[in-house]
């Protein structure tokens, strides 16, 4: 009987270790996901500023940005890529910046 009350016991001491952890780890997630949703955001904001081409798709997974579409010439797809590279935004008190950025279907028109 003792045996299973200390069993008890630490099944309840651990659980209430994963808990808080579990927790912070879905913010953690959340957060991610905020921080992929502004990138985007802040990316589209950049290339409207900058002229660049409508047809220039942005998609951003987990700090990741993908670049696909048509640029209007190669100086355009550069400056896409320069501008993803170099975008950064705060969430939750915490700044996120672009890991990399994968623009190898972005095409240049008439090419």
């Amino acid at each position: 009987m003792e045996r299973s009350k200390r069993a008890i016991v630490l099944m309840v001491i651990f659980s209430t270790l994963l808990i808080p952890t579990g927790c912070r780890k879905n913010r953690e997630n959340a957060s991610h996901a905020q921080a992929d949703f502004e990138i985007t955001k802040a990316i589209r904001e950049e290339f409207f500023k900058e002229n660049i081409s409508v047809e220039v798709h942005v998609e951003t997974r987990d700090l990741t940005v993908s670049l696909t579409g048509t640029a209007g010439s190669s100086e355009e797809k550069e400056k896409a890529v320069k501008i993803a590279e170099s975008t950064k935004v705060i969430v939750d008190g915490r700044e996120y910046g672009v890991k990399s950025v994968d623009a190898s279907k972005l095409k240049i028109k008439g090419q």
